[in-house]
């Protein structure tokens, strides 16, 4: 029986595996591929605070961690116990975590296959890899969304070996399980299992493809990059503003920027990709030999501009489309559920007390709360004060132009 280790790589497909994980886990069980759930709900994030090294982890996994050295180590040791006490051994496990997806120390990659090779299971680690040019404009993407400011998109020299250097990445876990055991993958849709990244996946686990049709099938198009004006528009609304502004109104730009992305992806300067390639051109090479099975060259196809175009700041028209996309969007989307049902029965409270005694009482309209208490509602006035800052003072109302678009 074998652990199946998926780390990624982040920005290369890993929400959409995740989610088909988590909507397939019956029908997984039923083919003998169980989700250990106490590492984590979706993503097995516990996983990653284990193998990492203390005070070497992504900021997102800071407020998981245990504060003191005792602590760590206690954390450690319970969930050894708990996964010992969990763990099958006749049953196969997939565990999917992207933490562990960029160069960690050796030390922590060794302690994590010490940690799943605990109960004698073997262990392979599947990851998905894409063009590093690809790569980074989804890395820009993101750190727009966290209020970056800066317009150039390449990344710190060491940053590169750490995210870029695809062959160092694999070698850490080579090193402990060896070569054939890492299932490397280029996420290039010629190169997928029947074009698709969820079939490629069920190959890499051992399944047929007489069994795909079994599974429930999710949209591969979750966490989606922006497009070049709507990562120009959330440039300039990083830009402008006071602090607390701009991060609510990236809040809600977050919940929206892969919705009304329906342009042309980032292109990233040909200069940013010519420094980038050098720097890991000699390590990819030697990559897509041992790990994809290639020649000695460069493992991916020509990076595709026809698609993309560069990050542009919106023009005022451009930005009341963006702003008309945002309220089309979000007019009738319940954004709050206990927040609806909390209004739902002060409603049916106050129809309580004005009803006659013995009297029917008029039912909580909940599609009209529902309808009131939209994402649109919350964040306009957000939304509008952001729009004049950066186009104007007296630029047109996006909420009426938005209105009378419909």
């Amino acid at each position: 029986m074998t652990i199946f280790l998926h780390t990624g790589s982040p920005k290369a497909g890993s929400t959409t595996i995740q989610a088909f994980l988590k909507k397939n886990e019956r029908a997984l069980a039923e083919h003998g591929y169980f989700l250990p759930k106490f590492l984590g709900s979706l993503t097995h994030t516990k996983l990653a605070v284990y193998g990492r090294n203390n005070g070497n982890l992504p900021s997102r996994l800071d407020a998981r961690l245990p504060g003191s050295d005792e602590e760590y180590q206690l954390f450690r040791s319970t969930l050894e116990q708990e996964f010992t006490e969990t763990i099958d051994q006749d049953k196969n496990y997939i565990i999917s975590t992207e933490s562990l997806g960029l160069l960690l120390q050796v030390p922590a990659a060794k302690r994590t296959v010490a940690f799943l090779t605990s109960t004698g299971k073997d262990i392979k680690v599947i990851q998905y890899f894409r063009d590093p040019s690809e790569y980074l404009a989804s890395v820009y993407s993101n750190s727009l969304r966290r209020g970056a400011t800066d317009s150039d998109m390449r990344p710190q020299k060491e940053n590169v070996s750490k995210r870029y250097n695809y062959l160092a990445i694999c070698n850490q876990w080579a090193s402990c399980i060896g070569d054939e055991n890492v299932l490397a993958r280029p996420l290039v849709r010629d190169r997928l299992v029947n074009g698709d990244l969820i079939d490629d996946f069920l190959t890499c686990l051992g399944l047929k493809s007489e069994t795909f049709a079994g599974f429930k099938r999710i949209d591969t198009q979750l966490n989606k990059s922006l497009d070049y004006l709507v990562a120009g528009f959330l440039l300039e609304i990083n830009r402008s503003g006071s602090d607390q502004n701009k991060e609510k109104v990236r809040k809600a730009l977050n919940q929206l920027s892969s919705v009304i992305s329906k342009r042309e992806g980032i292109l990233v300067p040909k200069e940013t990709r010519d420094w980038l390639r050098d720097q890991v051109a000699d390590d990819l090479a030697l990559f897509n030999e041992r790990f994809f099975g290639g020649k000695r060259e460069w493992p991916f196809p020509p990076y595709r501009e026809d698609n993309k175009r560069p990050i542009t700041t919106p023009s005022k028209d451009e930005m009341l489309e963006i702003f008309c996309d945002i309220l089309e969007k979000t007019n009738y989307k319940e954004t709050d559920k206990k927040a609806v049902a909390r209004k739902a029965a002060k409603i049916a409270a106050k129809n309580a007390a004005k009803a006659p005694p013995n009297g029917a009482v008029e039912a909580a309209p909940i599609e009209q709360v529902q309808k009131r208490r939209t994402l649109g509602r919350v964040i306009r006035k957000r939304l509008k004060r952001a729009y004049r800052r950066v186009v104007g003072t007296n630029a047109n109302n996006p909420g009426a132009a938005g209105r009378t678009a419909k």
